[in-house]
């Protein structure tokens, strides 16, 4: 399914007049890249889901603004979208989920041995914890990367 998220991205990002395109496996976390007018890069990770719920597995989120998440949903064959959201906000909504997880699954205590609480034990990106469709703000939101000229 990751290909088929990164191939879309891509696809949408030609159209829409960028010079993009998929990054080697081995290029750190980022999928994709973007050329914009002003010669910034930006870069993508791309996280894809063929479920109906919008729920996507994220680990180790940087902070940085020219980073971006695009979140793909195949669920709808014909018409998929395209979440496209600032990397500042995915740290956020992990950080907020992490807190509700601790909330719902203390660590367990054992006598002598400290409770480490890793904050990505169960990082995901889902509308728990934020405002029910607080993610259609982002539903093809291209509009917040730089312009292409």
């Amino acid at each position: 399914m990751g290909e088929a998220g990164e191939h879309l991205v891509v696809s949408r990002l030609l159209g829409l007049g960028y010079v993009a395109g998929q990054l080697p496996r081995t290029y750190r976390s980022d999928d994709v890249y973007v050329e914009c007018a002003d010669q910034r890069i930006v870069h993508f990770q791309v996280k894809t889901t063929q479920l109906e719920t919008n729920n996507w597995p994220v680990h180790r989120v940087e902070d940085e603004p020219t980073r971006f998440f695009a979140f793909v949903n195949l669920f709808e064959r014909l018409s998929p979208v395209v979440y496209v959201v600032p990397s500042a906000t995915v740290r956020h909504a992990l950080e907020l989920h992490a807190k509700l997880y601790f909330l719902d699954h203390p660590p367990e205590i054992k006598p002598g041995v400290p409770a480490i609480r890793d904050p990505f034990r169960s990082p995901r990106i889902a509308t728990e914890g934020y405002p029910k469709g607080w993610l259609e703000q982002y539903r093809e939101a291209w509009n917040l990367l730089p312009p292409t000229t």
